[in-house]
């Protein structure tokens, strides 16, 4: 699917089939993200500002920020850095 397209679906709606997220946009969130990461200032200025709100509205997500925590980076002579464990409900 091209941007345009993309952009042409969010016209009406907050996302691609209407007024709640679903598969689709789940499924087009993670490649959307890296495309407009690689060159952000073109992205920032590119014609799509209904794609910029729609990435702007999974980036600002909590379950996304949740899932994504940073973390420092690890120089080698620091100690391991541990996870947490995630417990997963019955």
């Amino acid at each position: 699917m091209h941007l345009s397209a993309l952009e042409t679906a969010l016209a009406d709606h907050p996302w691609l089939h209407g007024d709640q997220r679903g598969f689709a946009d789940a499924a087009l969130f993670p490649f959307v993200r890296q495309f407009a990461f690689v060159d952000m200032g073109w992205f920032a200025a590119s014609p799509y500002p209904n794609l910029r709100n729609w990435l702007n509205r999974w980036l600002e997500d909590t379950l996304f920020l949740s899932i994504m925590e940073k973390y420092p980076r690890w120089e080698p002579d620091q100690k391991p850095i541990s996870l947490p464990v995630v417990s997963r409900a019955a």
